[in-house]
């Protein structure tokens, strides 16, 4: 559960969230004990007015920084 929340929190550190929490989108390594957070096809940005913003034109990039944090 650490895990999961860490990802959260760096995910909202950089105004990104998931979009879509659920059980199936948990990924859990019994060797490294590492989380991972996987379909990221609703993942959005929250802009400064704390609106979601589509990252379809950005979502190659958007992409690259969610796996670099669960990479972390």
């Amino acid at each position: 559960m650490n895990g999961v929340l860490r990802i959260l929190i760096d995910l909202d550190e950089n105004k990104l969230n998931h979009g879509d929490i659920r059980a199936w989108n948990v990924m859990y390594d019994k060797a490294t004990s590492e989380v991972s957070l996987i379909d990221l096809d609703h993942a959005y940005e929250i802009n400064q007015d704390n609106k979601q913003v589509s990252l379809q034109q950005n979502k190659a990039a958007i992409l690259w920084l969610l796996k670099s944090l669960n990479d972390k």
